[in-house]
C-alpha cells in the first residue's frame, strides 16, 4: 500500500507521501511534454512516429485521470 494523500490547491493537484510532496500535476505534465518533445525531434523514423503516438495517448490518458482525481477529491472535500 502506498499510503498517498491527495490535496487540491486551487487548480493544482498535489500528491503527498507522508510529509514529502511528490510531483504536482504541472510537473508531471511538464515531464510528459519533455518526453514528447524529445520524440518529436526524432519522429522522422517509423518507430519514432509510433512512439510519439503512444506518448500522446499516455499524456491524454494522464490528463484525463488527473481531472477525474481532482473532481473526486473536490467531491470528497465538499460533500453535499
Amino acid at each position: 500500500m502506498l499510503e498517498l494523500e491527495f490535496e487540491v490547491l486551487g487548480e493544482r493537484l498535489q500528491v503527498w507521501a507522508g510529509n514529502a510532496l511528490l510531483l504536482e500535476t504541472k510537473e508531471l505534465l511538464d515531464c510528459a511534454q519533455a518526453m514528447l518533445d524529445q520524440v518529436l525531434r526524432r519522429a522522422d523514423e517509423p518507430e519514432e512516429a509510433r512512439l510519439l503516438q503512444e506518448v500522446i495517448r499516455r499524456r491524454e490518458a494522464a490528463e484525463q485521470r488527473v481531472a477525474e482525481l481532482q473532481a473526486q477529491l473536490e467531491r470528497l472535500q465538499n460533500p453535499r
